[in-house]
């Protein structure tokens, strides 16, 4: 039966990490051809922005949506149909470019769509993944599950560089992006399976290696998924807290991915070294997200370490400032290390944080709550991104060093926002351990 069970987690495991990939592996790919589209009279830097914002915006309001809803409906059905919808909108933005059509207004609808319908991959994504790990052993698995967004920029920005080399068309670049989004949408809808009772019969559940509360609510589990209301969920512990939580986070980790190549370029003189830097803060968000999450099983507590992580991430922001043409090696320190701890806290709040956050014993089946509090989490999130990502913009055109003390007060505010929580787990922790050292 273990066999059985590390069979189908690792299936779970694979197809969801695939459609995040998929999915940020396009959007990488529409960033790298971004200046190119710039190139055309329409497609101003404003017209541009518009797209960004309209996206962030549309994904967070969607978020809320799609979490409700996948709390509800078959998740496999509804993450299906949002990449094959994403991958049918993707391909009427390259139709108008191989048209020579670049209508703004367009281009912004577009995003807009992107962003309503993308969001519906996340919190889908995030609840399967908690119905499949429970207990004790989530967050490290969620630690490594969630670099699935670092793993696809590094994909598409690996990818759409190559083909770059043989096709300057950014349509062309999009497009494998595009087909692979439906590949792994067909390959999940006949394969993935939304938690174990829809695999496994209650007897089969009981032999499996949950601790015995998750196998209980596993085997009671068998009734049409009802949800919980949205104005339940928000008032759930700690939701508030880490929704204001993460709408800080989020921003400093889109923020930087978003700008950190304009500001290279305005930086340095060495061109070459602007994408290769910029991956870095990808790759230092693979190793965070794997070590913030098996840190937070290890002690027991995730607040804390995430409060350690956010705390060390405001002297690296500072450090941003101080980069130049003649000590650019910094940047190799201070890129990945900043991806390191503020990817790494991102995407643990926005995915083992979310699930750990619905199961509250006043929820009858926890299972249903799970999208709904990833919606709400992720939604506030892209709302904090959006509105940062503006003031952000706004400031670099007066100096680089009003855009890091900004990010410096966001990150402390994204500290003070779970600070509480943080303080009363370490109390907990420190007591017991004191209870331990007395009785032995």
């Amino acid at each position: 039966m273990k066999l059985k069970q590390l069979h189908w987690e690792i299936i779970v495991f694979s197809l969801t990490f695939l459609a995040m990939v998929a999915r940020h592996s396009a959007l990488e790919s529409w960033y790298l051809a971004v200046p190119k589209i710039n190139d055309h009279n329409s497609m101003t830097t404003v017209w541009l922005a518009a797209c960004n914002s309209g996206y962030l915006f549309s994904y967070a309001i969607g978020n809320f949506i799609s979490g409700y809803l996948e709390d509800r409906y078959p998740l496999r059905y509804l993450i299906s149909g949002a990449l094959f919808i994403s991958s049918a909108l993707y391909c009427a933005l390259m139709t108008l470019g191989f048209s020579d059509v670049y209508i703004p207004e367009l281009f912004v609808a577009h995003w807009i769509l992107q962003g309503i319908f993308q969001s519906a991959v996340w919190p889908g994504v995030v609840a399967v993944m908690g119905n499949w790990f429970e207990g004790e052993r989530r967050g490290s698995w969620m630690g490594i599950w969630s670099s699935c967004a670092s793993i696809g920029d590094i994909v598409g920005a690996q990818f759409t560089g190559l083909i770059y080399i043989f096709h300057g068309s950014w349509m062309i670049g999009l497009l494998p992006f595009a087909i692979f989004q439906v590949v792994i949408g067909l390959i999940f809808i006949f394969t993935i399976k939304d938690s174990p009772q829809q695999k496994f019969s209650p007897e089969e559940i009981k032999m499996m290696t949950y601790n015995e509360g998750a196998r209980e609510s596993l085997v009671d589990n068998h009734k049409h998924k009802k949800g919980i209301p949205f104005s339940k969920a928000i008032v759930l512990p700690g939701v508030i807290a880490y929704s204001l939580n993460y709408a800080c986070v989020k921003f400093l980790y889109y923020g930087l991915s978003m700008w950190l190549p304009y500001f290279l370029d305005n930086r340095i003189d060495k061109k070459s070294l602007t994408g290769v830097l910029a991956s870095l803060l990808d790759a230092g968000g693979v190793f965070g997200s794997v070590a913030c999450g098996w840190a937070g099983d290890k002690l027991g507590f995730k607040s804390i370490i995430i409060v350690i992580f956010l705390v060390c991430s405001l002297p690296l922001l500072f450090l941003f400032q101080l980069g130049t043409e003649s000590i650019y090696w910094l940047y190799f320190i201070v890129i990945p290390g900043a991806g390191f701890f503020i990817a790494g806290a991102s995407n643990i709040i926005s995915s083992a944080i979310a699930v750990d956050l619905a199961q509250n014993p006043d929820i009858e089946n926890k299972d249903e709550a799970m999208a709904t509090v990833t919606g709400i989490v992720d939604g506030t999130g892209g709302f904090g991104a959006a509105v940062g990502v503006l003031i952000m913009g706004l400031l670099s055109d007066y100096s680089w060093l009003w855009v890091f003390l900004f990010m410096i007060a966001t990150g402390i505010l994204a500290i003070v926002c779970i600070l509480h929580i943080a303080w009363r787990d370490f109390r907990t922790l420190r007591n017991r351990r004191q209870a331990i050292r007395t009785s032995g």
